[in-house]
């Protein structure tokens, strides 16, 4: 059993998007399966190239994500509201996740010494 997308934890908890990662996990899920049907071994074993093949392409980047998730849930109301004012003309529909987290990063300094070496 292969699974893929939200119910496979694909989310960026960030954003809560998903749709990419569910993307490249269904494509790394069917890439595993028809290989293993081709290679007439549909094992565990087998399929767990699944497992690993996703964590190197998406679930690093999910890792590295919900390390900043965590550190926003640490802040102060006033940390979180300056942040805020830093953020209040960004153009959220225009910007990259990693492109936000520098940001927080530039307005942070505590930011900095947890996250800096995330990106």
């Amino acid at each position: 059993l292969m699974v893929v997308g939200d119910a496979a934890g694909q989310v960026n908890p960030l954003t809560g998007g998903g749709i990419i990662s569910g993307m490249t996990g269904g494509m790394l899920a069917g890439k595993v399966a028809a290989e293993a049907i081709k290679d007439d071994d549909t094992s565990k074993g087998r399929l767990r190239e699944y497992e690993k093949l996703c964590y190197d392409s998406i679930g690093k980047e999910i890792d590295k994500y919900l390390k900043v998730k965590d550190y926003m849930l640490s802040l102060s109301d006033e940390e979180l509201d300056s942040i805020a004012e830093a953020f209040k003309d960004v153009e959220f529909e225009k910007i990259s996740t990693t492109e936000l987290v520098k940001k927080l990063v530039k307005v942070s300094p505590r930011a900095l010494l947890k996250l800096g070496k995330l990106f």
